[in-house]
């Protein structure tokens, strides 16, 4: 056995011998329970536990008649409550020494926005849990999962914002029950949920994530979704300029008023109309590559161009109400109206 293997054989047997009795120390101070426990999920820059778990559950707040929200890495439901009371809960990690997450009230405006600027290097979230049962020869299973980095807002049902501004850099957004004048809405990556709303105007921006609007009303909608699907159900919906990058919109039960206009670059637009609109409604429908599919009243109706070659398609129609128009056009991708 030459030098270099002996020196080698005995690095590696002093490593081990030393990895064995740092495991006993662990094991010794409380390891495993600390595996088993939430506080495993965050470690700071130095490899040793900095984060620290901040907590609110329900906590009440005076009334307010607008809100405004950015945060950064973190869910956002604003949710009816259950009585005539406003609440706030959250759980949110930080490195710092002061809760990240901060709230203020002044004019009628709720503020909550997500500020790690006072933390120090770099931090991040992983979740260790499951080294408890690969050590310990048990699973956490009876307990439910903290939900952190998520802050949820209550509000009474009937309450009427004069705006909502609501932004997220990587986060989903649900809102029941909202409803009020402006609701502004970005999302660099996640998805956008919105249900039972009434709105003067909704302005609604995403960068990756999709869209659900059910039970929506919206005098005037303004909506880009870079990539993503778009589902309107049950909705009203008014003078609208929607642009879709990648990504198909699917629309079903919901009305149109006003200048609607529709563009996609890639992906299908499918729009099941009531049987009121299929006739109200003046419609131009243009697709460069793909298909445009019509319901039987729709293809044999009156006042209608059609036009079709190897590529491309276009339909229009007359309707009654002359003051609204539905326009779709599809860069790439079918058009299907029921």
């Amino acid at each position: 056995m030459n030098t270099l293997t002996k020196r080698v054989l005995l690095t590696t047997a002093i490593l081990s011998v030393l990895g064995v009795m740092l495991l006993a120390i662990g094991i010794v101070t409380g390891g495993f329970s600390f595996l088993g426990s939430p506080a495993a999920e965050a470690f700071g820059s130095s490899g040793s536990f900095s984060g620290q778990l901040y907590q609110k559950e329900k906590m009440p707040l005076d009334d307010f008649s607008a809100l405004n929200i950015d945060v950064i890495d973190m869910d956002v439901l604003v949710l009816p409550s259950e009585d005539d009371g406003c609440y706030l809960s959250y759980s949110v990690y930080g490195s710092g020494k002061a809760d990240p997450l901060q709230y203020t009230l002044q004019n009628g405006t709720l503020s909550i926005k997500e500020d790690h600027s006072g933390e120090s290097g770099f931090f991040v979230g992983i979740d260790y849990h499951f080294l408890a049962g690969l050590l310990t020869g048990s699973l956490r299973t009876e307990e439910a999962p903290v939900p952190v980095d998520q802050v949820i807002l209550y509000i009474p049902a009937g309450v009427s914002l004069s705006h909502t501004t609501i932004s997220t850099g990587d986060g989903d957004v649900i809102l029941n029950g909202v409803t009020g004048g402006q609701l502004t809405a970005e999302s660099s990556y996640g998805d956008l949920s919105v249900t039972d709303g009434t709105f003067s105007s909704t302005e609604l921006t995403l960068g990756d994530g999709d869209l659900t609007l059910e039970n929506v009303t919206s005098a005037q909608s303004v909506i880009d979704n870079t990539y993503g699907d778009v589902t309107a159900r049950n909705s009203s919906l008014g003078t609208v300029t929607f642009q879709s990058g990648d990504g198909d919109l699917y629309c079903s039960g919901t009305t149109f008023s006003g200048d609607c206009t529709f563009n996609l670059s890639y992906g299908d637009a499918s729009f099941q109309l009531t049987g009121s609109q299929t006739a109200e409604l003046s419609m131009e429908l243009t697709t460069d590559y793909g298909d445009i599919e019509l319901s039987h009243s729709l293809a044999t109706g009156g006042a209608v161009t059609r036009y079709e070659d190897e590529d491309v398609s276009s339909y229009r129609q007359t309707g009654t109400s002359l003051e609204n128009v539905l326009r779709v056009h599809c860069d790439d991708g079918d058009i299907v109206l029921k």
